[in-house]
Formats: structure tokens, C-alpha cells, sequence
């Protein structure tokens, strides 16, 4: 994931055409492989029975691609160009809010570099174990995900009740601006960085984001 390379299969009895073409496109589309495995059961006169697989989702041209990527890697990027390339043409407050967000890793001695795939700029906190907890990312638009997808296996935050409130305390402060993409409280809920040139809020987000550091890296 901190690479950026995913494959998802979705295996199912049966895979309609919608979902076909929606595999197809996905693949085409993503820099990750997304597969549909079809099981299709048969029962013989013997009795005998089997399951045969046909796997959904590849074309010629998802089929390209992944070829020109594996013989030409994307190379890698500088922070000072990702910023000047991705960042750069955002309004004011947002190429603002990710100053104070770098400044804010920074001045806690986080490992801040753009990540293998170039998607996000990561920081990245050394835990006591000596391996890094990745809690924060800067994102091609501007906006920085708060990396709860790990933490329920760090072990001061095993706790579901806890990341929860965590997650709610991060809102509140957010003034009800953190969106996320699942229910769960173990995904990677963002915000637009603008919110933290207000002073207020970013006083109260550096709490809260201290607070998320200091359990993390126990």
C-alpha cells in the first residue's frame, strides 16, 4: 500500500457484464490490477463436480500498460518538484495549508518523502519498534489523509473506542470537514489542507495530531 501497488480480486459465482466492464475499466485506468475470477460450478452425470475459474478484466490495453510499467518504472520525484508540479497550481490557502502541514512534520522529525508511486507526499514516524508508522499523507490536490489503516495494529491503538474518538476529536476540530470513504474507523479519512491556516483550527489539529503520534509510536 505505502508503494502504491494493489491488487484486488473479486471472486464470484457469477460476474455480470456491468461489473465486466467495470473491471475492464478500472484496470485500464489504475496503476493497480483489479481482477474478477468467475467459479463457475458444473455437476457431471457421475456425480462428479468441479469449479472453473475464467478471470475477468483483462484487455490488450490494461495489458500494455502494466508491461510498459514493469519494463520502465515511473522514476522517482523530488519533493521539491512533486510541490512545484502538483501543489503549485492549487489556490493560495491550500498551498498554504501544506506548508504548515510539511512544517508541522518537520519540526517533529517525521520522515517526509514522496511516496514510490509519486500519488502523495508521506510522513512517516519511527515507532519504538524502530519501524516507521506512516500517519499522514499530502495528496496531489491538496488535500492530507490521516492514515488510520494501520493503526488498529499499533498496540496503543487496538482499541476500536479509541480510534473512534480519535477520528471524532480530528472532526471536531476540522469544524465536520473530514470526509471519509467507509464506515469503518480504520480507513483514511482527509481533509482539504486550507482548513489549517485558520489558527484556531490548526492549534487544536496539532493536539489532537500529537496525541495520534504519541500512541502510534509506542
Amino acid at each position: 500500500l505505502v508503494a502504491g501497488e494493489v491488487r484486488l480480486v473479486i471472486a464470484a459465482d457469477e460476474i455480470p457484464l456491468e461489473l465486466a466492464r467495470i473491471l475492464e475499466f478500472m484496470n485500464e485506468q489504475m496503476r493497480a490490477e483489479v481482477w474478477g475470477v468467475e467459479l463457475r460450478y458444473y455437476e457431471a452425470s457421475d456425480g462428479r463436480r468441479t469449479l472453473v475459474p475464467r478471470i475477468i478484466g483483462d484487455t490488450a490495453k490494461s495489458y500494455l500498460n502494466r508491461t510498459r510499467n514493469s519494463r520502465a518504472p515511473a522514476p522517482h520525484i523530488s519533493q521539491e518538484d512533486w510541490l512545484q508540479e502538483y501543489i503549485e497550481p492549487l489556490d493560495p490557502r491550500t498551498k498554504a495549508g501544506v506548508d504548515i502541514m510539511l512544517e508541522f512534520l518537520n519540526e517533529r522529525s517525521a520522515s517526509v518523502e514522496v511516496n514510490n508511486s509519486g500519488y502523495a507526499i508521506s510522513g512517516a514516524f519511527e515507532r519504538v519498534s524502530g519501524r516507521l508508522a506512516y500517519l499522514f499523507r499530502i495528496r496531489q490536490d491538496g488535500s492530507i489523509r490521516i492514515d488510520f489503516g494501520w493503526s488498529k495494529t499499533y498496540p496503543q491503538l487496538n482499541n476500536e473506542q479509541l480510534r473512534i474518538e480519535i477520528q471524532q476529536e480530528f472532526n471536531q476540530v476540522l469544524k465536520g470537514n473530514l470526509k471519509t470513504t467507509t464506515k469503518s474507523h480504520s480507513g483514511a479519512p482527509s481533509f482539504d489542507a486550507s482548513l489549517l491556516t485558520q489558527k484556531q483550527v490548526f492549534s487544536e489539529f496539532q493536539i489532537i495530531a500529537d496525541k495520534y503520534i504519541s500512541l502510534a509510536t509506542q
